[in-house]
């Protein structure tokens, strides 16, 4: 338990690997009902559409194909999303360059971008980012819960493999 990679002793044949966020841990809803969606409607000031957008970017982010999409990638489709069905999306080109450019998906990186390339466009992804951020750390612990029988089931694989639960998200 709570071991790094480089404590890791093989002791059986196989290596589960679990990811933590979506797959063991419920973590995903939380964050995209209560943080990552509304915090776009806010930054943006997007409000008259609220439910449609709510529902696509749940849709883009939890029940798809794309389900765990990076937050800047997930962020450029609801744009698009926007521009071409409820409102244009001033300068949206520049995000589009962003994530065509970029060689790392984070805040560091398009602040980084952003230095070479200044766009009101941009100063709003980096807003919605950081605003995502401050009502991710605001969710109870007690509302992140494991997904139903997953204690279970890897109990079942550890019989057969050495189990990992990783994660690639922030150290904290």
């Amino acid at each position: 338990m709570g071991k790094t990679i480089n404590e890791f002793n093989k002791s059986k044949e196989f290596l589960v690997c679990i990811d933590s966020d979506g797959c063991a841990i419920d973590s995903m809803t939380i964050k995209h009902v209560v943080a990552f969606g509304p915090a776009f409607i806010k930054t943006f000031k997007l409000e008259k559409y609220e439910r449609e957008l709510l529902d696509e970017w749940n849709r883009i982010n939890l029940y798809s194909l794309t389900r765990g999409i990076n937050r800047f990638k997930g962020l450029n489709l609801i744009l698009h999303y926007c521009d071409s069905k409820l409102e244009k999306i001033d300068n949206i080109l520049d995000f589009d360059a962003f994530i065509n450019d970029t060689k790392a998906f984070s805040n560091d990186a398009l602040l980084e971008y952003k230095a070479s390339h200044p766009s009101k466009l941009l100063d709003l992804c980096l807003e919605w980012s950081n605003l995502t951020n401050k009502m991710i750390k605001e969710i109870k612990d007690e509302d992140i819960v494991l997904f139903k029988n997953v204690k279970e089931s890897i109990k079942n694989m550890a019989s057969l493999a050495n189990i990992a639960v990783v994660s690639s998200a922030n150290f904290e």
